[in-house]
């Protein structure tokens, strides 16, 4: 089992870090919209405040970025992104369809992006949402072409 790619069951990772959790809040099982750091003496922090451990049933590693959103700057520099463009937002998507907001681990080839890109397309169209603007783009931002 890897922390970082599966949901483990419990409120004790390995390591100390961010992590996406799952709780239990008198009956109402529910997951934040931000991640939770762990201490390693198994104290549980939301927004620097600490979290009644007890009510964790599942965690998986954060890919938090260490530096805050540029709009220059994506993501690394060798890895290609998705520039999404919906009804006049834009928004940046690494790799997996996640936000580099979450994980600025992008696609490591320009195929790799341009495979994903495709994938993409296709699930917004099979869920029946409006078809976005999409394009590849390197770590700073700047538009990449297939060929």
């Amino acid at each position: 089992m890897s922390c970082w790619t599966e949901w483990s069951k419990g409120n004790k990772p390995p390591y100390k870090g961010l992590y996406w959790v799952t709780v239990d809040e008198a009956g109402t099982i529910k997951m934040y919209d931000r991640p939770m750091r762990y201490e390693k003496n198994d104290t549980w922090l939301l927004d620097g405040k600490p979290y009644c451990a007890p009510n964790i049933i599942a965690w998986i590693q954060c890919n938090m970025p260490k530096e805050a959103y540029n709009e220059k700057h994506i993501g690394y520099p060798d890895h290609f992104y998705l520039k999404v463009t919906c009804n006049g937002l834009i928004s940046y998507l690494s790799k997996g369809f996640h936000s580099v907001k979450w994980s600025m681990i992008g696609y490591a080839t320009k195929e790799k992006a341009f495979a994903a890109l495709k994938r993409y397309k296709k699930s917004e169209i099979e869920q029946g949402y409006k078809e976005s603007e999409v394009v590849v783009v390197n770590g700073n931002g700047e538009e990449i072409s297939e060929k």
